[in-house]
């Protein structure tokens, strides 16, 4: 399997993980798993070199996703998937050391809006939204509390350590995209 991998075009990317191209391996018919009814970055960019040969569709009801595609990978259904940071840290280090872990080439630079805030239209979710935005505003015009955020941030969402490196640069770009852009804090805190 590993050796599969290795011939899709796999490349560093600057030190944290090696990327990988979606199109090669779905071209050379190797297996991953779409759910019906998960609609997704992934599943549309999978839908694009999808065929009956290099995607098994199940439906996802009552399932956890990320770690039913795990089950599918170690008992060989399927050759790679996606699995979120939340269910690589739920696994034990031994079965973490199995697998291996990419970036997606035609995914890995983008930034991509995860988390979401909703706000009623009226004039009390206005007033929620400006003053989250000022809150913002002033914790991210400061390095240190920026800084800290970011790091409150890793930790509450359940990133893996291994996975820092990369968190970080993203933060780094949102940060460096907030300095350049005139969009309010709040949108570009929701790009991470």
């Amino acid at each position: 399997m590993k050796n599969e991998l290795d011939t899709a075009q796999s490349q560093p990317t600057q030190g944290y993980f090696e990327s990988i191209s979606l199109r090669a391996l779905l071209q050379q018919n190797l297996r991953t798993v779409l759910y019906n009814d998960v609609n997704n970055v992934y599943a549309d960019t999978v839908e694009q070199w999808a065929t009956k040969n290099n995607v098994v569709r199940l439906n996802g009801l009552g399932k956890d996703l990320g770690m039913h595609t795990i089950a599918l990978l170690e008992s060989g259904r399927i050759d790679f998937g996606y699995v979120g940071h939340r269910e690589l840290s739920a696994l034990p280090e031994e079965e973490l050391d199995a697998l291996n872990v990419y970036q997606i080439s035609e995914l890995s630079q983008q930034l991509r809006g995860t988390k979401r805030l909703l706000c009623s239209k009226s004039e009390l979710g206005q007033a929620v939204t400006s003053d989250l935005d000022s809150a913002l505003t002033h914790i991210t015009s400061t390095p240190m509390t920026s800084q800290t955020l970011r790091d409150i941030n890793f930790v509450a969402d359940g990133y893996p350590l291994f996975l820092k490196p990369l968190f970080d640069e993203r933060w780094s770009k949102v940060m460096l995209n907030e300095s350049c852009d005139s969009a309010t804090h709040l949108e570009l805190y929701k790009n991470l």
